[in-house]
This record gives structure tokens, C-alpha cells and sequence, in this order.
């Protein structure tokens, strides 16, 4: 097994990586993963309508789709049907979740070793190994207000997303 900080002790990592968070940060942690997902079903929503298939055919299809996918295909419906005002709708969403995305990638993809030594930040191994330093991966550090805001950007995309969605029209 590869030795990770902050020791070369299993134990002590293990033991690390143990450590209850404060409760406002598990809070967070928790708000972040329901708003994106919420945000994951109004894209899975939107795609649908705008196919205009029924509910059950659009998601046998659409669930399989990843976040990219999905806003990528949203895009593509209204440029082939010229409607600019939405293209230029879903590029700025694209360029927003874009923004977001390592932020939420790495809290749910990476392993976190606890709080910064200041409490300002979530510390995570990125799963890189330190170059020309034996058993040392990388680590990185997400700022806890940019985990508030990664949630609130998706909170907010949702909410975007399903106030349209009665608007939306079958483009052609």
C-alpha cells in the first residue's frame, strides 16, 4: 500500500482521515451533494422536454448521459434550431458548471485528510504522487466558502432550470 501524509504509519492516516469534521462543515459538505444533484435532474428534466419524448423513454436515455453531456446536448437542440438567446443561455451554464466541477469532483472523488492546520479549508490527497519525493502524493485544498459557494451555484442553477421548464417548448 502507498504510504499517504501526514505520517508513514497507517495508523496515524488512518487515524487522520478518521477525525469528525465541525458539524457547519458536514453541513456544507451535505448541502453540496443534494444541490447537485437536484441540479443533475433539472438538466435531466430540460433535456427531455426539449426532446419532447415522454418521461420514462427521455430518462431511459438521459440518466446515462453525465453533466457534460447533458449541457452539451441542450446546447446543440437550439443552435440547430437558431435560437441564439438560449445557446448563449446554455454556453454561460456550461462555462459556470465548468467553474464548479473540480470543486464538487474533488470533495466526492478524492480522500480528505481533515481541516487545513487554520480550519479554512478541507485537505484532500489528490492521488498524484509529489515529484522526486518518495510516498508523498499531492494534496489540495478546497476554501470552505468555495464549498458553499459550489452548492449554491448548483442550488441556484436548479432553481433557474425549473422555474423555465414550463416555458420550455419543443424547438422546430
Amino acid at each position: 500500500m502507498s504510504k499517504m501524509p501526514p505520517s508513514d504509519d497507517d495508523a496515524d492516516w488512518l487515524a487522520q482521515i478518521s477525525k469528525p469534521f465541525p458539524d457547519n462543515v458536514n453541513g456544507d459538505i451535505v448541502v453540496m451533494f443534494r444541490a447537485w444533484a437536484l441540479m443533475e435532474a433539472a438538466l435531466t428534466m430540460w433535456l427531455i422536454a426539449l426532446m419532447g419524448v415522454d418521461d420514462d423513454v427521455g430518462r431511459l436515455v438521459v440518466d446515462r448521459f453525465d453533466t457534460r453531456t447533458k449541457i452539451s446536448r441542450i446546447r446543440e437542440i437550439y443552435d440547430h434550431f437558431q435560437n441564439d438567446d438560449m445557446t448563449k443561455t446554455v454556453k454561460e451554464v456550461s462555462y459556470n458548471y465548468e467553474k464548479w466541477v473540480e470543486t464538487r469532483n474533488i470533495v466526492a472523488h478524492k480522500v480528505c485528510f481533515g481541516m487545513s492546520e487554520d480550519g479554512t479549508h478541507l485537505m484532500f490527497a489528490t492521488g498524484k504522487y509529489t515529484r522526486r519525493k518518495r510516498d508523498e502524493f499531492t494534496m489540495v485544498g478546497i476554501a470552505l466558502p468555495d464549498l458553499r459557494r459550489c452548492a449554491q451555484f448548483a442550488i441556484g442553477m436548479a432553481g433557474d432550470i425549473q422555474r423555465g421548464l414550463p416555458a420550455i417548448k419543443v424547438p422546430g
